[in-house]
Protein backbone atom coordinates (compact mmCIF):
# COMPACT_ATOMS: atom_id res chain seq x y z
CA UNK A 1 0.00 0.00 0.00
CA UNK A 2 1.22 3.39 -0.76
CA UNK A 3 2.47 6.22 2.02
CA UNK A 4 0.06 8.90 1.52
CA UNK A 5 2.22 12.54 2.86
CA UNK A 6 0.19 14.01 6.03
CA UNK A 7 0.09 17.12 3.77
CA UNK A 8 -2.00 15.47 1.46
CA UNK A 9 -4.67 14.12 4.31
CA UNK A 10 -4.51 17.85 5.72
CA UNK A 11 -5.83 19.14 2.55
CA UNK A 12 -7.98 16.73 1.63
CA UNK A 13 -10.05 17.14 5.31
CA UNK A 14 -9.78 20.89 4.92
CA UNK A 15 -11.73 20.81 1.35
CA UNK A 16 -14.46 18.91 3.25
CA UNK A 17 -14.73 20.63 6.16
CA UNK A 18 -14.80 24.11 4.04
CA UNK A 19 -17.71 22.24 2.02
CA UNK A 20 -19.81 21.18 5.18
CA UNK A 21 -19.06 24.53 6.78
CA UNK A 22 -20.28 26.87 3.74
CA UNK A 23 -23.32 24.32 2.85
CA UNK A 24 -24.58 24.34 6.65
CA UNK A 25 -24.18 28.33 6.31
CA UNK A 26 -25.73 28.81 3.41
CA UNK A 27 -28.68 26.55 3.95
CA UNK A 28 -29.19 28.68 6.74
CA UNK A 29 -29.82 31.42 4.42
CA UNK A 30 -32.06 29.16 2.39
CA UNK A 31 -33.89 28.11 4.86
CA UNK A 32 -35.14 31.42 6.52
CA UNK A 33 -35.63 32.71 2.95
CA UNK A 34 -38.40 30.15 2.08
CA UNK A 35 -40.11 30.73 5.51
CA UNK A 36 -40.19 34.23 3.84
CA UNK A 37 -41.85 33.49 0.91
CA UNK A 38 -38.98 33.67 -1.25
CA UNK A 39 -38.99 31.11 -4.46
CA UNK A 40 -35.31 29.84 -5.04
CA UNK A 41 -34.11 29.22 -8.61
CA UNK A 42 -31.03 28.07 -7.88
CA UNK A 43 -28.59 27.08 -4.65
CA UNK A 44 -25.24 26.27 -6.00
CA UNK A 45 -22.34 25.26 -3.75
CA UNK A 46 -18.98 26.59 -5.13
CA UNK A 47 -17.88 27.40 -8.81
CA UNK A 48 -16.02 25.05 -11.25
CA UNK A 49 -16.54 22.28 -12.59
CA UNK A 50 -19.99 20.73 -11.89
CA UNK A 51 -19.70 17.90 -9.24
CA UNK A 52 -23.51 16.75 -9.74
CA UNK A 53 -26.74 19.03 -9.90
CA UNK A 54 -30.69 18.20 -9.54
CA UNK A 55 -33.62 19.70 -9.70
CA UNK A 56 -36.43 19.42 -7.15
CA UNK A 57 -39.96 19.09 -6.93
CA UNK A 58 -40.72 22.88 -6.16
CA UNK A 59 -38.03 24.03 -9.07
CA UNK A 60 -35.04 25.23 -7.06
CA UNK A 61 -31.77 23.31 -9.38
CA UNK A 62 -29.20 22.08 -6.58
CA UNK A 63 -26.01 22.48 -8.02
CA UNK A 64 -22.36 21.27 -5.80
CA UNK A 65 -19.46 22.20 -7.26
CA UNK A 66 -15.66 21.17 -7.32
CA UNK A 67 -13.96 24.67 -5.34
CA UNK A 68 -16.34 25.09 -2.04
CA UNK A 69 -15.34 28.80 -2.14
CA UNK A 70 -18.89 30.82 -2.11
CA UNK A 71 -22.33 30.40 -3.05
CA UNK A 72 -24.67 31.59 -5.62
CA UNK A 73 -27.96 31.73 -4.30
CA UNK A 74 -30.75 32.97 -7.32
CA UNK A 75 -34.21 33.97 -6.74
CA UNK A 76 -37.14 35.58 -8.60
Amino acid sequence: MAHIPPVIIALVGLYFLANTLILAHEFGHYALARLAGVIARRFALGFGPRVFEWTDRRGTVWRFSMLPMGVCFLSK
